[in-house]
Parts: structure tokens; C-alpha cells; sequence
């Protein structure tokens, strides 16, 4: 592993040295992948030039948030301990979940189900305006917006429910080989954090769309 420094005055140079610098990837144990320029480690940071804009900038992570680098030169895997404690796989096993992580990371789109939580937000908000008592009155908006409206977000959570018992009921992963179930662990950990954002995200916007409404037509 070379080790040398770039101080911040050389980034401004013409010839700057970071063009003699391989650019590598750094793979966090969040699935993240990023552009890395490595310059030097110690025995807890890698320090190195990230892109920022259209410029390198100075940039240092701990070494327990990353899982490897690698450029033209070199492939390294950095294996904390304390993740081995929090989650027990050897260092493949491990590699699989994040690669799970980032693939869900960067290629799954939650969209849809943003769709779902607005559209199930905007029902029921739209339940929760319409007047049912007053016979010469009757219709969505003409009743005021309550707790219904106010708590769509938390029912929002069956959508959420529902969307993880249908991945129990696809993933056995007592039934497939371990590397793929490690892979699936990480693909589905993310999975369903997208899901959940969105499903909230989009119930909060329909409540919030009628709500706008309602105070509109007043």
C-alpha cells in the first residue's frame, strides 16, 4: 500500500498530482460505492480525493464504515470487528450482503409503492372530508379534515405490512444456497427501507394534498 500526503495548496497547482493518482472505488458497508483516490491510511482513517462537483476535494472516512477499495493496483478488504459482532458472517458472506445492499441501492426504484401511500393518503383524507350525517349536504369536502386525515401516515404502516409478508412469502432463505441468502438479506434490508420511506412519504403528500384543498374551497 503506498502511502505519501497531498496537501490542499496542490489541488490548486496546474499540474495537479491527483492526475497521477489511480482512481479506485470504495464500497461501504451501507451498499454505497464511491470514486476514491486513496492517499494515505492510518490505522483508523483512509484518507484520500473524492469528486465533488467537477473538482477533487479532500476526503477522509473511517475505516470501520468501509468494507473495501480497490483500483488498478490494489484490492483491499477492511473487516471491522464490531460488524462482525452486530452480524456474524465471514468476510464472503458479508461481501454478498452489502453487494445486496448496493444493488438494491442503486437499481431497485420504490416509485410504485410512493404511489400506493399517496394514493391510499388521498382515499382516505377523502373518506375522512365526505359528510354522511347532513342529507342536504353530502359530498367530499364538506366536512372538515380530522384525525383520519391527521393519522394517514400511520395507517399507512399496513401497506408497509403487507409489502413485507409478501416478501416472506418469496424469500425462504432456509432453502437457498448461503451466499445468495446472504445477498438477499442485504438486497431486502434495503429493500423494504425504500418501500417504507416511500409508502409514508406519498400518504403524507395525499393527506396533505386534500388538507390544501379543503382549506381552498373555504
Amino acid at each position: 500500500m503506498f502511502n505519501f500526503e497531498l496537501h490542499a495548496q496542490d489541488l490548486n497547482s496546474d499540474n495537479t498530482p491527483a492526475d497521477s493518482i489511480p482512481t479506485g472505488t470504495l464500497l461501504l458497508y451501507t451498499g454505497d460505492t464511491i470514486a476514491f483516490k486513496l492517499i494515505e491510511q492510518t490505522e483508523r482513517i483512509l484518507r484520500g480525493l473524492k469528486m465533488k462537483g467537477d473538482l477533487w476535494s479532500l476526503k477522509s472516512y473511517p475505516k470501520e464504515s468501509v468494507f473495501k477499495y480497490s483500483d488498478k493496483n490494489i484490492d483491499v478488504i477492511y473487516y471491522s470487528n464490531r460488524i462482525l459482532i452486530d452480524n456474524p458472517m465471514t468476510k464472503t458472506e458479508m461481501e454478498q450482503f452489502i453487494l445486496g445492499k448496493k444493488t438494491a441501492k442503486y437499481e431497485y426504484n420504490s416509485r410504485s409503492e410512493f404511489f400506493k401511500g399517496f394514493t391510499f393518503g388521498l382515499v382516505l383524507s377523502m373518506i375522512d372530508t365526505y359528510e354522511f350525517r347532513n342529507v342536504n349536504d353530502r359530498g367530499f369536502f364538506n366536512n372538515s379534515a380530522s384525525w383520519l386525515t391527521i393519522t394517514s401516515p400511520m395507517w399507512s404502516t399496513v401497506l408497509i405490512r403487507i409489502n413485507l409478508n409478501q416478501l416472506n412469502r418469496n424469500r425462504n432463505l432456509l432453502e437457498i444456497e448461503n451466499l445468495e441468502a446472504c445477498y438477499y438479506q442485504g438486497f431486502d434490508q434495503v429493500f423494504l427501507w425504500k418501500n417504507s420511506r416511500s409508502i409514508v412519504g406519498g400518504s403524507i403528500l395525499g393527506a396533505s394534498l386534500v388538507v390544501a384543498i379543503k382549506i381552498l374551497l373555504d
